[in-house]
């Protein structure tokens, strides 16, 4: 479920809305940070992630992470490299 104020999670709602399954496949696929610099573009004051142990972008925005499937758990052994 969406909440109103999680402007993140609505924009993934309306690509997976327009876009069908194949906009989760593509940003799963080797575009994860292809997803979060589009969503940087946005939502300028959030930030890009890259976990490194997963080799996997995310984007940081108001404190939570997010990729196309929505909101990203960090774990504990989770290596974080900030984006510039």
């Amino acid at each position: 479920m969406v909440k109103r104020n999680d402007r993140v999670l609505e924009i993934i709602k309306d690509m997976k809305k327009l876009g069908g399954k194949g906009i989760v496949k593509v940003f799963t696929q080797g575009y994860c940070y292809d997803f979060a610099y589009m969503m940087k573009r946005d939502l300028p004051k959030s930030e890009i992630y890259f976990i490194k142990n997963k080799k996997h972008y995310v984007l940081k925005h108001k404190g939570k992470y997010y990729d196309v499937n929505g909101i990203v758990k960090i774990k504990k052994g989770d290596i974080l490299e900030k984006d510039d």
